[in-house]
């Protein structure tokens, strides 16, 4: 995006300067808190408030921190809008943001329990001698009902953000390969419950096609917000470019 589109990402950062160059301190904090969760497990054993207290103000930064990017990403789309942004919460009202923003979300939650899933399936694993309680098939159980729930708000959340997309850089391109992206998602979320019906016997039956179907839509939907982008921007590089020509010529 930096070397593709350098005035308009430079200049959304501009915009929002003061959250942009707080990304870099919030996540060194957001990560130390992590760690002060882990290694401080059994000290504050007996003050369980405050030990949630700490994760959960590490899980909000790492939450806040996207938004910051999508903001940034999106504001960089929409020059006609720049004369009217006052900072990063003017950029974050723009269309599209909030909508992308859950849409991200809910791709977090589907991606982790698919990991989960695939992660307690490996035979070197015993996951059995390290959870209490906790079966393999319960932890396979676990990570596709997890990733069941992602798949699901992620579709109905990607509806949200196509119909929120400015129409400046819609296409018909655009809503092909979004919609392609959108086929794979069901066709994950089919997979997965279909798995979860079948019981023990059948929750291995799709798993492969499930990480084939994920790994199609990062493709195909990274391709449609590309292709967005360009539309979107294209105009606007033209008047660029012929400014720059004339500027040129007088110089």
């Amino acid at each position: 995006i930096n070397a593709l589109y350098a005035l308009y990402f430079y200049s959304a950062n501009a915009l929002t300067g003061s959250i942009w160059i707080m990304i870099i301190p919030l996540v060194t904090i957001a990560f130390l808190l992590t760690y002060l969760h882990k290694y401080t497990w059994e000290y504050l054993e007996n003050n369980k408030k405050l030990h949630i207290g700490i994760i959960g103000i590490s899980v909000g930064i790492f939450l806040f921190i996207p938004l910051i990017f999508l903001t940034n990403v999106n504001l960089m789309m929409f020059p006609e809008k720049w004369e009217g942004v006052k900072g990063f919460f003017s950029a974050m009202t723009l269309p599209n943001v909030w909508p992308r923003y859950f849409e991200f979300l809910a791709g977090c939650v589907a991606i982790t329990g698919v990991f989960i899933y695939g992660y307690n399936r490996r035979k070197a694993y015993r996951g059995e001698e390290i959870y209490v309680g906790f079966s393999r098939y319960k932890l396979k159980r676990l990570g596709y009902t997890i990733a069941a729930s992602g798949f699901a708000v992620q579709i109905v959340t990607g509806i949200i953000v196509l119909f929120t997309l400015p129409s400046k850089g819609i296409g018909y391109g655009v809503i092909a390969v979004m919609g392609s992206a959108g086929i794979l998602l069901v066709l994950a979320l089919w997979w997965v419950t279909d798995s979860l019906t079948k019981g023990r016997e059948g929750i291995d039956l799709h798993f492969g096609k499930v990480v084939t179907a994920v790994a199609l839509f990062l493709v195909a939907y990274g391709g449609s917000r590309q292709m967005y982008r360009h539309n979107a921007l294209d105009k606007h590089q033209q008047l660029v470019k012929q400014h720059t020509e004339e500027y040129q010529k007088q110089s």
